[in-house]
């Protein structure tokens, strides 16, 4: 509803699936050309393409980070980094944050952080793409402010030596990210299942979820767009308002018959909510 009111928009849903103790996105996020959030492989994702038609896709990134000369002739170890803007999930992993994740990396015990001024100057990365910078600060606990203009690496466990010993101050570094697939000029939100491909229901949508995910009856709510161009949304109430709920293949059904050419479901049960005028049109206990 704040996100409504703020953007004057005529209605709006929940988004994507999200870890509730941590509060960050399950999927990919998109928005104006920046890479907030990492995608899930397993799930798909509602993209927005340049021309407002939406089509979906399941995603992974590939990005990486290596450290170069002033002319940016390779010189070191291509670094993997799967964790963009997000908590260490694993007791050994390389991380990177940049402006869209907020203020401050989260601060946590064996972790190493370089601090990378980007030369664009321009804030966060691409979902496909490449920037250079040069490494400012360290920090070896978390908690590090990141710039506006940069990025923070992180190395958690056992990648903490990559950091520490091959990103000193006044490196050159050169930063990768590729989401294989992903049309330019695109946007996205992390979601699914798939619930209708050209105009047919998918048959028992379920991706990378469990089986109470997708089977149990509940609030759910899915984005989709017609066959003349026009968008649909649809929120089902489920037990939070004294409804029975649908399920995710009862969702597929609903949006084909609505005639969606295509349907991405979004999160589900407490999160289920609609705005339409400002009007929570979805009555909810707790907004997340």
């Amino acid at each position: 509803a704040v996100t409504a009111r703020s953007a004057t928009v005529v209605a709006a849903v929940n988004g994507d699936f999200f870890n509730l103790s941590a509060s960050y996105p399950s999927g990919m996020t998109v928005i104006g050309n920046r890479l907030m959030s990492e995608p899930e492989p397993s799930r798909s994702a509602l993209v927005i393409g340049a021309d407002g038609r939406l089509s979906a896709g399941r995603f992974t990134l590939a990005g990486a980070w290596q450290t170069i000369a002033p002319d940016g002739t390779p010189i070191g170890a291509v670094r993997r980094f799967p964790g963009l803007n997000r908590p260490a999930e694993r007791s050994s992993e390389m991380l990177m944050y940049t402006p869209d994740y907020g203020r401050a990396t989260p601060a946590g015990a064996s972790r190493n952080e370089a601090v990378v001024r980007l030369d664009a100057g321009v804030p966060g990365i691409a979902a496909v793409g490449s920037v250079t910078g040069t490494v400012v600060g360290h920090d070896d606990g978390g908690g590090t402010d990141v710039p506006q203009n940069g990025v923070v690496i992180t190395g958690v466990g056992s990648q903490r030596a990559a950091v520490a010993g091959d990103l000193p101050l006044g490196q050159r570094v050169r930063v990768d990210t590729s989401v294989g697939g992903f049309p330019a000029g695109a946007q996205a939100v992390g979601g699914g299942p798939l619930l209708v491909d050209e105009g047919a229901a998918v048959a028992s949508p379920s991706e990378g979820f469990s089986l109470s995910q997708v089977a149990q009856p509940t609030s759910r709510t899915a984005v989709g767009q017609l066959k003349d161009g026009g968008y649909i949304m649809v929120t089902a109430e489920g037990g939070a308002q004294g409804a029975s709920g649908i399920t995710a293949g009862d969702q597929a059904a609903i949006m084909a018959r609505f005639g969606a050419r295509l349907a991405v479901a979004m999160d589900a049960g407490g999160s289920a909510q609609m705005v339409v005028d400002d009007w929570p049109v979805v009555a909810w206990s707790s907004p997340r």
